[in-house]
């Protein structure tokens, strides 16, 4: 059993991810230390059919670019063991979930043994949209009914067998519905077709809380490890794939870039854009970590959660996260050399991000001394396993000490007034200097949702590492 310190700090010892242009953990890595965006015009041709660069209807969208893992899907069925009908017009999430699972199981030790079946906790960040098999089980179930009443209305002397023949070619146009894929409607059996292939037996639920979703995920999995509730947990997020649909309400809202990338803390942020994947991390608590010779990516300290109360103010939910986070974990603000942050590309938020984060970071310290990033540059805003990109990228950093670049720190906007913070935008890959013995490299991961919620995880280095 660990001693209590120990108990608190909670070790990352497995990692995996698929992003855009990124099949694997080392080719994020790569990516990210190269800084080539991997955004993309849709693989569907179909979708550019709701295409309207300059329209504000409320149906169409203004761009289509994103962070698509096109080919990337491809590869699922058999990496996970499952035959490609058993997935035909299921969730294509669920296979992704499973490689993920696999992988970051692989990674943290567990490629000739299984983890502990009663004592292994499975947490994950999942707000699901209308993947391939909803969208097929309401066509069937409720489109083609609403479509023959149209029809009817249209042509009210239109004979019932005519009705019928119409119902059965529009049937005919659609995937044949598989009843194995009825499950797969429930959101939950995502954690059940996992549980079932490792025999899991421990703690396993769904958290739903947009954006900021995988870091309530991995909250909810550091408490299950600290509360010896669980041993090993494996937390993070997941988003699905990109459609139209999807995009109508964020294009809508204006929130949408018209470039082809999107350019967090730049000169010429105009919006975000979205993007599929997901990442997934395995936890221990550090003293089980180091008694069981496990590599160690990075410690995770303490994450804060606040809401924006009237949503008035909600700089005061970021600070109000950091606050809660630093005082959970004991850490000084001053150690923290690098903000993975929020930076959506969308302007106004992105300002408001650096005004609410400086005052805390700032402190006595020369400037500028915290570098700011956002993964989002190179894979677009991945919805509920944004956080989980951030919290991985800024765990790469600490274990390789290297300080990523961000993508606009030729031209930062100059509304940030980064001068006049503790931030800047780092040009290219540098070693992560650090001077300061008494203190461990440390970075902050911040994650704002669109409900105004805030998070913000504290990650710091393995201890005794220089």
């Amino acid at each position: 059993m660990s001693n209590t310190s120990d108990m608190d700090r909670i070790a990352i010892t497995g990692m995996a991810c698929r992003f855009a242009g990124s099949e694997d953990l080392g080719a994020f890595w790569r990516r990210i230390l190269d800084g080539v965006p991997a955004l993309s015009d849709p693989p569907d041709g179909e979708a550019f059919r709701f295409h309207m660069p300059d329209s504000k209807v409320f149906n169409r969208v203004t761009t289509l670019r994103g962070g698509y893992l096109r080919e990337l899907w491809q590869t699922l069925p058999a990496s996970v063991g499952l035959t490609a009908p058993a997935l035909a017009g299921t969730n294509p999430e669920h296979a992704l979930f499973m490689d993920l699972a696999a992988q970051a199981f692989r990674d943290a030790g567990y490629a000739e043994k299984s983890p502990p079946r009663e004592r292994t906790a499975v947490i994950l960040g999942y707000n699901p949209h209308m993947d391939p098999a909803a969208v097929n089980w309401m066509q069937q179930g409720l489109v083609i009914d609403q479509t023959l009443d149209l029809v009817r209305r249209c042509f009210p002397h239109g004979s019932t067998q005519d009705f019928e023949s119409l119902r059965q070619n529009l049937l005919r146009c659609l995937p044949e519905y598989d009843s194995r894929n009825t499950p797969g409607l429930f959101n939950s059996a995502i954690l059940a077709r996992l549980a079932q292939k490792l025999d899991l037996r421990g703690p396993g639920y769904l958290v739903s809380a947009a954006c900021a979703s995988s870091l309530l995920a991995l909250q909810a999995a550091m408490d299950e490890l600290r509360t010896g509730r669980a041993d090993v947990a494996l937390a993070g997020g997941l988003t699905g794939v990109l459609t139209p649909q999807l995009m109508m309400p964020f294009s809508h809202l204006g929130l949408l870039s018209r470039c082809d990338v999107p350019h967090p803390f730049g000169r010429d942020a105009d919006g975000t854009l979205l993007g599929e994947g997901g990442g997934l991390l395995v936890l221990k608590r550090l003293g089980d970590a180091r008694r069981d010779g496990d590599r160690i990516y990075a410690l995770l300290r303490g994450i804060g959660i606040s809401m924006d109360g009237n949503g008035q103010n909600r700089e005061d939910s970021q600070m109000h996260a950091l606050q809660r986070a630093l005082a959970q974990s004991s850490v000084t603000p001053n150690s923290i050399a690098m903000i993975e942050a929020h930076g959506s590309g969308i302007s106004a938020q992105d300002r408001s991000e650096v005004r609410a984060l400086a005052p805390l970071l700032g402190g006595s310290r020369t400037r500028p001394a915290v570098a700011l990033g956002s993964v989002k540059a190179l894979i677009g805003h991945c919805g509920a396993a944004a956080g989980a990109a951030s919290v991985i990228k800024a765990a790469l950093a600490l274990y390789h000490r290297i300080i990523p670049p961000s993508q606009d720190a030729q031209f930062p906007h100059p509304q940030l007034k980064l001068n006049e913070s503790p931030f800047y935008l780092n040009l290219n890959p540098r070693p992560w200097v650090h001077n300061d013995a008494g203190q461990p490299r440390r970075a902050g991961v911040n994650v704002v949702a669109m409900s105004g919620l805030a998070a913000h995880a504290l990650l710091e280095q393995m201890p005794g590492e220089l």
